[in-house]
């Protein structure tokens, strides 16, 4: 019996090591980038060879002249290429970099696209732009859950710009007020003093501020309104086409009732 039961242990551990390795090499292994990348990287030819077997050099600097282009590579080294021989070159962009307007989001889905037909084109492109395709995703994936990058930090970008406003009008009211207090304008006969006009600055500051919290509201609102709409658009269109196929298939004289469907 107690034969049996280290037997069928030894088994299990087999079998368990084996399921472990199946399920790690089915699994995309990407390297991760270092904390201090690289600047770039460039394609080059010594002679005539496909693009497969390409050879590819990351640097740290570089120098480009009009005939040569002087490297130091990732390792301390030095490198150079004749302008002539290079085929293709990529300046990595900065990890910490903004990401807050349309142009920045258009800027990295460009860079995806390119990465990702680089590493299909030049085959030894392919392990160094890896991880940076999957940053860039990443990147991305936050933008569509309404996060931005700026100053090297995460921020929420609807919360980022309301405040960037507000810091805009305060400004703007700073500035008002100190050109209207410095001018040269009657003053007051029973003071001597100036005209309150910055009580009325306040004032329109603060009707400022409200107007833009109801129009930030409202823009909020439509873009809820519209998500809902899309997905009630989508919803529909799925089940007139859902509703249509079943026509064909009853044209067709196709029942799908059974598990299998079969022909009446």
């Amino acid at each position: 019996m107690t034969r049996l039961i280290s037997t069928s242990s030894i088994w299990l551990a087999i079998a368990a090591i084996v399921l472990s390795g199946a399920v790690s090499s089915g699994k995309e292994r990407i390297r991760a980038l270092p904390a201090i990348p690289p600047d770039g990287l460039i394609v080059f030819k010594r002679h005539q060879q496909p693009d497969d077997y390409a050879p590819v050099v990351e640097y740290t600097n570089a120098q480009f002249f009009s005939r040569v282009v002087n490297m130091k590579t990732k390792g301390g080294g030095y490198f150079s290429v004749q302008r002539g021989q290079m085929v293709y070159h990529i300046d990595y962009p900065s990890p910490n970099g903004d990401l807050l307007r349309e142009v920045d989001l258009h800027g990295l889905r460009d860079r995806i696209t390119e990465y990702g037909n680089i590493s299909r084109r030049f085959k030894r492109t392919a392990p160094l732009l890896k991880p940076w395709i999957a940053k860039l995703r990443q990147e991305l994936a936050m933008w569509e859950q309404g996060y931005g990058r700026t100053g090297g930090r995460w921020v929420n970008r609807a919360s980022y710009v309301f405040d960037q406003d507000r810091a805009r009008l305060r400004e703007e009211f700073e500035r008002k007020k100190a050109r209207i207090l410095a001018s040269k304008k009657p003053r007051d006969v029973k003071t001597g003093h100036p005209p309150l006009w910055a009580e009325d600055l306040e004032a329109q500051l603060a009707v400022d501020q409200a107007q833009y919290r109801e129009d930030f509201k409202n823009r909020i609102r439509q873009n809820e309104i519209e998500r809902a709409e899309q997905f009630h658009r989508r919803r529909e269109e799925g089940g007139s086409a859902l509703s249509s196929s079943s026509g064909l298939d009853k044209a067709a004289g196709l029942d799908k009732s059974g598990p299998l469907g079969s022909r009446r």
